[in-house]
């Protein structure tokens, strides 16, 4: 029998108030379907399990979820810690390119616009991660050169062929897209 402390804290989590910021370009279609709390398990399950990722992120997520919430598989998961890095990656998310976090490039490439990627989501909340230790969310100037950063790797012309077109849902075009993102970070803020 699962536990219901794993999901209920997944369905928390999907109600923070700079995680909602930063998913603003979710349709309420979307929302209605709970994509916002797939959105939260995603986080955790890449963050914290990516290597056992194959192709199909469903069964990824199901398996993830089970693991966690099942007390019989003793999967360790330390909810503060957890909490923490999630908050902080929202919070300078929010900071920084707010609602536009995961938006996409309008039709010339010149400019940030509107929508929801969930290629995008799964590369900058995973990136970020590589950097995240050295970031303040009070720090406007370090938010501003953050926005500035993701904004440059958003309208690269590498970045978006990497989140574009079909085929990129296996492990090899996803660690592209988070290796990148990461290296553009850490080149900023090293």
């Amino acid at each position: 029998m699962l536990d219901n402390k794993f999901p209920d804290f997944i369905g928390a989590l999907s109600e923070e108030s700079n995680f909602v910021i930063c998913t603003g370009g979710l349709t309420n279609e979307r929302i209605l379907s709970a994509v916002n709390e797939e959105l939260v398990l995603k986080f955790f399950a890449f963050k914290n399990d990516r290597p056992n990722f194959k192709h199909l992120v469903g069964d990824f997520l199901t398996s993830y979820m089970e693991r966690v919430a099942d007390p019989a598989v003793n999967l360790t998961f330390e909810y503060d810690a957890e909490t923490a890095t999630f908050k902080k990656t929202f919070e300078v998310l929010a900071a920084s390119l707010a609602e536009k976090s995961f938006a996409l490039p309008n039709k010339a490439r010149t400019a940030i616009s509107a929508g929801f990627s969930m290629y995008h989501f799964e590369a900058i909340t995973m990136g970020l991660q590589a950097v995240l230790s050295k970031l303040l969310p009070s720090d406007a100037a370090q938010m501003d050169k953050l926005k500035e950063t993701l904004q440059g790797i958003k309208l690269s012309p590498e970045f978006i062929a990497l989140t574009t077109g079909g085929g990129k849902n296996s492990p090899g075009p996803f660690g592209a897209r988070i290796g990148f993102v990461e290296k553009g970070l850490k080149d900023a803020f090293s």
